[in-house]
């Protein structure tokens, strides 16, 4: 997803992150501005970076917890009311989905409660695995077993 956000944004956003020598640990978030995705109304985007997944016994779990938390946060500290995130680390990362979208899910909902301005995220899920998982994770929040 990072490429195809930043293939749609343009090399701005590149010389952008150059210019500002910005640099992104692992569970840390960093924004820049759109590049060409302010066209589409985008304002800033929010790079987030998550865990490569090693078994699940390297704080992998921790490490992309702290990357939506550090994604919300960065987005609230500019005044964001929506923020658009994908399933960090599912992809090329192998991060499984259905641990994965516990981790994301709790992460957002506890991030919005301490957030002042930011009011909505969406989840922007493009693989059918990941989007079932997220789902079965979202009704289990909702309507969990007793």
């Amino acid at each position: 997803m990072d490429e195809a956000i930043r293939f749609a944004a343009g090399p701005a956003v590149d010389d952008e992150i150059a210019r500002r020598d910005l640099r992104c640990p692992t569970g840390h978030a960093v924004i820049t501005g759109p590049g060409e995705l302010e066209s589409r109304g985008v304002r800033w985007i929010v790079h987030a970076v998550g865990p490569v997944w090693e078994g699940g016994n390297n704080g992998e779990q921790e490490a992309l917890r702290a990357a939506y938390r550090s994604a919300i946060s960065v987005a609230d500290g500019v005044g964001a009311k929506t923020i658009a995130v994908p399933a960090i680390s599912c992809g090329a990362f192998g991060f499984p989905a259905g641990v994965a979208a516990t981790i994301a899910l709790g992460a957002t909902r506890d991030g919005l409660e301490e957030a002042s301005s930011l009011e909505h995220v969406q989840f922007v899920l493009l693989d059918p695995d990941v989007f079932s998982a997220f789902r079965r994770e979202v009704s289990r929040m909702v309507a969990p077993e007793s």
